[in-house]
């Protein structure tokens, strides 16, 4: 039947007052209650009709053992719901704990092949690189301030390109100034800047010289603003000089 069909809305109506509707048609009928006025009117009616009849069924006190049956299904049906309740909390944090634990194992295995593929390319470029050794020096130039004792040392290395300058008591500066060190080549072929000199004394640094040659006659200082002369050669005076002197190498058996 169809809510449109006037004697089925009129039997709904009768049956939804006298409460013998069934579960679903009744949430069914007050759906369509709530909005329906026609369907409300009837309603009012069968309330009227009925009340007469309703009013004239004397009042009855029910037995102790009916109210102790109802009290007993409510408390019940609350317990059933309450244990129902506790299953669904306790199932939902299992299915938790077990989504965490799988997250975990997860990231722990991730983290754990990573750290193994970090560690086997570490070692594989740690086998690969070469040992560096170190340089060995061929050449010296003692290079002295005002005819006094040692002020720079440099040794230096023509076969690995290297010098290392040991500042024994440099002259002060001001903040402005530094020591630039140069190679002179022979036949008046100009010179090439080999860096700049420890502002300190007892302090020795190596760099890299790949301009540096056994064919150097010698070793100047020029006296030059911070940060070192701006052009080929030095810009400010040219104060200390020392020889480079090749050193024997023992003969080798």
């Amino acid at each position: 039947m169809s809510f449109h069909d006037p004697q089925w809305r009129d039997t709904q109506a009768g049956e939804y007052v006298l409460g013998t509707l069934p579960a679903d048609e009744h949430r069914q009928f007050e759906r369509e209650l709530e909005t329906d006025r026609n369907l409300q009117d009837l309603v009012t009616d069968w309330q009227e009709r009925l009340q007469p009849l309703a009013d004239a069924i004397p009042a009855a006190q029910p037995h102790p053992q009916v109210w102790q049956r109802i009290v007993d299904s409510i408390q019940l049906d609350e317990n059933l719901r309450n244990e129902n309740l506790l299953r669904l909390h306790e199932r939902q944090l299992t299915e938790k704990l077990q989504r965490q634990h799988r997250q975990e194992t997860m990231t722990w295995k991730f983290f754990t092949t990573v750290a193994t593929a970090a560690s086997l390319v570490l070692g594989l470029a740690l086998w690969q690189q070469p040992v560096s050794t170190p340089p060995q020096y061929d050449a010296v130039s003692v290079i002295t301030a005002d005819d006094s004792d040692a002020t720079w040392v440099v040794d230096a290395s023509l076969r690995d390109k290297k010098i290392r300058i040991t500042s024994i008591a440099p002259p002060a500066l001001d903040d402005d100034q530094v020591h630039q060190l140069w190679m002179v080549r022979p036949d008046q072929q100009g010179v090439v800047s080999l860096g700049l000199l420890p502002r300190t004394g007892n302090t020795a640094i190596v760099l890299d010289a790949f301009s540096i040659d056994g064919n150097a006659i010698a070793l100047a200082i020029s006296l030059e603003p911070a940060g070192g002369s701006r052009l080929a050669g030095p810009s400010g005076p040219v104060l200390y000089q020392g020889v480079l002197t090749r050193l024997e190498q023992p003969e080798s058996f």
